[in-house]
């Protein structure tokens, strides 16, 4: 199965190395063919992951296109689930 019909956002994946580091919210309506206006909106509603400094990371759209584009709960869920440590932290020797 060609990965366009696995993942409707295939060609957009594809074309996110093309874009900045750092997403605006025009930037991120261009990628996703919508206006600013909705990518606000949806922003507003919690219907895509959390902006740094009214920014988007392109390495964390790209993650939340791949997995699908779930809200932001569900994303900050598994967002948080992935960079988990699973090893204890080392602890540090008092001197």
């Amino acid at each position: 199965m060609p990965p366009a019909e696995r993942n409707p956002d295939a060609a957009v994946i594809s074309n996110l190395d093309e874009l900045p580091v750092l997403l605006a919210p025009g930037d991120l309506a261009r990628l996703l063919r919508r206006s600013p206006r909705t990518i606000r909106r949806w922003d507003r509603l919690g219907k895509i992951p959390s902006r740094l400094l009214g920014t988007w990371r392109r390495d964390e759209i790209k993650a939340w296109l791949e997995a699908g584009r779930p809200p932001r709960a569900a994303w900050e869920q598994h967002r948080s689930q992935r960079f988990r440590r699973d090893k204890p932290r080392r602890q540090r020797v008092a001197t």
